[in-house]
């Protein structure tokens, strides 16, 4: 849901709760993580000025009421843990509300915070399902902030950069027909923003509108795509476990007879930064378009950011 904000409508506010760890990343990078007092378990910042209290968990915590109960369910998809940001109480809080009419719950729910909080509360919805919508995130997130040029900055420099790898690698990106796996027990591609990154920068995605992060596929459905570069990075897991799972796909049926596995352009990567929206979001698309390109590591990566399938097959027993 759109945002209306004016020009540094939370500036002054230091008390912020963030219930989306994409909200939390772009928070830091607009150098606004000393504000936050809450955020959630999948993304906690630290430094010298940012200690912010972990007010979402696995399994989230009783609600004392029926409107508390009411508030939890649709203030986040996460399960919140209601004492703890009872504890911090924000100021601001900056979500993906998931009530059946978000307008009308935001407007329910401040009132209702305000009245037991005794303080002015200010609930901001947004929702990053594209890499337009990324970039519109720092751009209005700034404005709520009073940073709104510090937003578009930090999102033109990310769109420019994607851009000059498509202009400068064009002729070996053009057309590649790409699968992002994002999970391998059950099969997983990765959605959201990552397949606009390979249609920018001229590729082809698998996948090419899929507006949530992760989604099951059939195995069959990917050998009849015949990829020609297939980058393995499952969500939130490291390098290592990425090139662990090539047990698993090497089982699957007709795994020898895809173009990306007869030319040696399968890449394993880490699962963390191709799916964050700060600043690490670069690094992890600098993997995906070295993948594409048929780079090697440390071009536009910094060395050893991911491994091809002929060197992990020549170095199994490091890895396996």
């Amino acid at each position: 849901m759109p945002v209306p904000v004016r020009q540094g409508l939370i500036h002054s506010v230091m008390k912020i709760a963030s219930l989306n760890p994409a909200f939390t990343d772009i928070l830091c990078a607009l150098d606004e993580g000393s504000k936050l007092l809450g955020v959630t378990h999948l993304c906690v910042p630290s430094g010298k000025e940012c200690n912010p209290a972990v007010v979402t968990s696995a399994k989230g915590s009783r609600a004392p009421n029926v409107d508390v109960e009411k508030l939890l369910a649709g203030l986040s998809s996460l399960p919140i843990d209601w004492t703890t940001l009872d504890r911090v109480r924000p100021s601001a809080v900056v979500t993906t509300v998931t009530a059946e009419n978000p307008e009308e719950f935001t407007v329910w729910a401040q009132e209702y915070l305000a009245s037991i909080w005794a303080h002015p509360v200010r609930i901001f919805s947004l929702e990053i399902v594209t890499l337009e919508g990324l970039f519109d995130a720092y751009a209005t997130l700034g404005a709520i902030l009073g940073h709104g040029a510090l937003g578009r900055d930090r999102a033109q420099r990310m769109k420019s950069q994607l851009l000059d790898w498509g202009r400068n690698l064009y002729e070996r990106l053009r057309n590649k027909k790409v699968v992002v796996v994002s999970g391998v027990s059950p099969l997983q591609v990765a959605g959201c923003w990552v397949p606009d990154i390979i249609k920018l920068v001229s590729g082809r995605s698998f996948m090419p509108d899929l507006r949530k992060i992760s989604a099951t596929v059939g195995w069959e459905d990917v050998v009849a795509f015949s990829p020609d570069v297939v980058l393995v990075a499952p969500y939130g897991k490291t390098i290592e476990e990425s090139v662990r799972t090539l047990r698993t796909l090497e089982d699957l049926p007709d795994w020898d007879s895809l173009p990306a596995v007869k030319r040696g352009e399968v890449v394993f990567g880490d699962g963390v930064r191709l799916y964050r929206t700060g600043p690490a979001l670069l690094e992890g698309a600098g993997v995906l378009v070295s993948a594409m390109a048929g780079l090697d590591s440390g071009y536009i990566t910094k060395r050893d950011e991911f491994y091809r399938l002929r060197f992990v097959e020549l170095h199994r027993h490091r890895f396996m």
